[in-house]
């Protein structure tokens, strides 16, 4: 499917499609849309998850943009693990394109995917060729902090396998939450730039502890 998309909370616009040509047709009002699209990716193509490419359109004006579905015919597997070694089950392991350490416009293109480790803590999915920083995350309040980020490079002939061992929480950031000089109950996040993440809430003297590795 294709669409646009106008505004936070705005309007949305499906495309006409032609399945023989690949011809497509949105009629929008002028302004900036927002261009997205998306694939079952059991047909072996990338739709480029969270694209949203801006296109600027006046009265009366057609704007053309072609879009290239991407094949994922690469593999990215590997074993999700504890820090004593035994399998983590549930482990939601992704695939990013993006460089977490870089920005980027809105517009870029990218790619982004994900799987779910089994009962021995194994995964594998198919992607297209190129560059991912693969990592994995756990429900919140599972106590575990997430593996750090790897980087890879895959193609049809190049398959990567990535192991992931998640972090047990070793040090801790407490402090307190105030507004007008009074201690007030807050949600409390903090990350760090290699994939770990703890979420914590204040009581409602502000005071919180967020449990994070060093």
């Amino acid at each position: 499917s294709i669409y646009a998309t106008k505004g936070q909370y705005g309007a949305w616009q499906s495309a006409s499609l032609n399945q023989s040509t690949g011809a497509y047709s949105i009629k929008v009002s002028a302004g900036t849309w927002n261009l997205g699209w998306w694939i079952d990716q059991t047909l072996g193509y990338s739709s480029g998850d969270g694209q949203d490419i801006k296109i600027v359109v006046g009265d009366s004006e057609t704007k053309t943009y072609d879009i290239h579905l991407k094949k994922a015919d690469s593999t990215i597997s590997g074993k999700a693990k504890r820090s004593d070694g035994t399998a983590m089950q549930w482990a939601w392991v992704t695939a990013d394109s993006r460089d977490p350490n870089e920005k980027k416009e809105t517009s870029s293109y990218y790619y982004s995917n994900g799987a779910s480790s089994n009962a021995s803590g194994d995964y594998t999915m198919k992607i297209p060729a190129g560059t991912y920083w693969i990592g994995a995350n756990m429900w919140s309040g599972s106590g575990y902090i997430n593996p750090k980020r790897q980087k890879v490079t895959v193609d049809a002939n190049t398959p990567a396998s990535v192991d992931l061992t998640f972090r047990v929480a070793d040090a801790t950031i407490t402090g307190t939450v105030t507004k007008e000089g009074s201690g007030i109950n807050a949600y409390i996040t903090s990350w760090s730039e290699d994939g770990g993440y703890a979420e914590t809430t204040a009581n409602n003297q502000g005071v919180y502890s967020l449990s994070v590795s060093s």
